[in-house]
C-alpha cells in the first residue's frame, strides 16, 4: 500500500493523508520488529492489519468512484432522455384521462 499511495493512488490522496498513513505504516512496521510484535498472537496481528487496511481502503474507494463516474453519468443521461421523451410525447387526451383519474381518486379518499 505504501507504494500504491505514491504511484497509482496519488491522485486520490492528499499530501497530509499520505504523510499520516505512511507514519502509521512505519509505526506498525516498527512494532512488528519489537518483542511484542515478534511474540504477538494471531488476534493482535489481524486487528492491527484490519486497522491498516481500513485506513488504506478509503483511497482505493476514491479511485473506484472516480473510475466509475463516467459509466454512472452515462446511465443518468439515458434515464433523463428516456423520461424527457415520455414527457414530450404525452398526448393531451392522456393528460386529461390522468387528470380525471387523479381528481376522482383524491375526491374519494
Amino acid at each position: 500500500m505504501r507504494s500504491a499511495i505514491s504511484s497509482t493512488l496519488t491522485d486520490y490522496v492528499s499530501n497530509a493523508e499520505r504523510d499520516e498513513y505512511n507514519a502509521t505504516l512505519k509505526a506498525e512496521e516498527d512494532w512488528l520488529y519489537t518483542d511484542e510484535g515478534y511474540d504477538g498472537d494471531k488476534k493482535t496481528f489481524v486487528r492491527r492489519f484490519t486497522t491498516l487496511r481500513e485506513g488504506g481502503s478509503k483511497f482505493e474507494l476514491r479511485q473506484a468512484e472516480h473510475l466509475g463516474r463516467d459509466e454512472c453519468i452515462t446511465s443518468i443521461k439515458k434515464s433523463i432522455t428516456k423520461y424527457s421523451d415520455i414527457v414530450n410525447n404525452v398526448n393531451t387526451k392522456d393528460v386529461e384521462k390522468v387528470s380525471v383519474f387523479c381528481v376522482c381518486f383524491f375526491d374519494s379518499t
